[in-house]
């Protein structure tokens, strides 16, 4: 019975060890494949980079012998046109590159989004914005009908905003994954102006992180006329939405009037008070000192230390502008010191 149990024993430490053994040399020879593959890419971008250099330029006519039909002439062609879309602004260059790719890869590019490797559908995502590949529009779209990761529905964004952009906010909308304000932001800055306008009247159906990325996309723009909308968003029960909302309206530089943010001067939340204490730079000074001296006793250190600095800016401003002891009243300024003092 015990020598029975004994090679039972025996024989699974033997498959076990097989197995072992099996997967080390797959994981080595997957290792030896990808180097090989490597070094074929490299090999062919050194041999051939002039030659597209050449082409690109218009230098040299390109010939068919260039279209690629081997996974490592894909994969160096790939490198060699991020690589000049990434470090060039031709636009020539670009335009060459874009109806190659629409022409020769983009049936590549086709296959490889019904991967079932993640990565190799992410990549293929990155090259049709790269590359500007059109055709592959519909058959991108389609992937949103399988189960696809969230990392892949945010770049399926940047598609759609790239040929379809009037369709993106209702997407937005209805996506089934929450992102970052960060990553928001991102996509809200590639927005024309007609499509951020519709996402103004829209905010409400946003959630409050694409909200808040949708405020900082204005505050960046500097737009006058979207004045209305971020002051609207003052009356939002959402605090950080209002914060966001007063550092937006400070950043487009528009005259305002103390009224309507008067309440924010006896807010309980800092940030607004500190927003506001910076919103008074649009004032004149003798609107606004009273004010700054309120400000200057605040129990936040921020908010003093900004009261503080306008202060202290008016009253070297008007020293600057006291004619010194002996000088000629007559003397010309120097032009940039009106545009400080301004």
């Amino acid at each position: 019975m015990i020598s029975v149990r004994l090679d039972i024993i025996l024989l699974l430490m033997l498959i076990v060890v097989l197995l072992l053994v099996s997967f080390s040399l797959y994981l080595f020879w997957e290792r030896a494949k990808q180097l090989r593959h490597q070094e074929r890419v490299q090999y062919y971008i050194e041999a051939n980079k002039q030659q597209w250099f050449l082409m690109l330029h218009d230098i040299e006519p390109f010939s068919e012998q260039w279209i690629p039909c081997k996974q490592h002439e894909y994969d160096a062609i790939e490198e060699i046109f991020v690589s000049y879309i990434q470090t060039l602004s031709n636009p020539s260059i670009c335009n060459k590159i874009y109806q190659f790719a629409n022409d020769y890869l983009a049936d590549y590019y086709r296959g490889r989004l019904t991967s079932r490797h993640w990565s190799v559908r992410m990549n293929s995502l990155y090259r049709v914005c790269d590359f500007q590949l059109q055709s592959l529009l519909e058959p991108c779209k389609q992937m949103r009908q399988r189960r696809i990761t969230r990392e892949e529905h945010y770049q399926l964004f940047k598609v759609i905003l790239m040929f379809e952009e009037e369709l993106f906010l209702e997407d937005m909308i209805r996506s089934p994954y929450e992102f970052a304000a960060y990553e928001y932001k991102q996509l809200m800055s590639l927005l024309s102006q007609d499509t951020l306008q519709e996402a103004m009247l829209r905010s409400d159906e946003l959630l409050p992180e694409c909200q808040y990325a949708l405020v900082d996309v204005i505050g960046a723009n500097r737009e006058p006329r979207d004045y209305s909308y971020l002051k609207g968003l003052l009356q939002s029960e959402d605090q950080e939405l209002r914060i966001r909302a007063l550092k937006a309206i400070y950043q487009l530089g528009v005259a305002i009037a103390i009224t309507p943010y008067q309440s924010f001067l006896s807010s309980e939340v800092w940030e607004e008070r500190l927003m506001v204490a910076q919103l008074l730079q649009r004032l004149p000074y003798e609107q606004a000192a009273e004010l700054y001296k309120k400000l200057a006793e605040d129990d936040s250190w921020h908010v003093r230390e900004q009261a503080k600095r306008a202060i202290i800016e008016h009253e070297n401003s008007i020293q600057d502008n006291q004619p010194k002891k002996g000088s000629n009243r007559h003397e010309h300024r120097n032009p940039s010191s009106y545009a400080v003092l301004r």
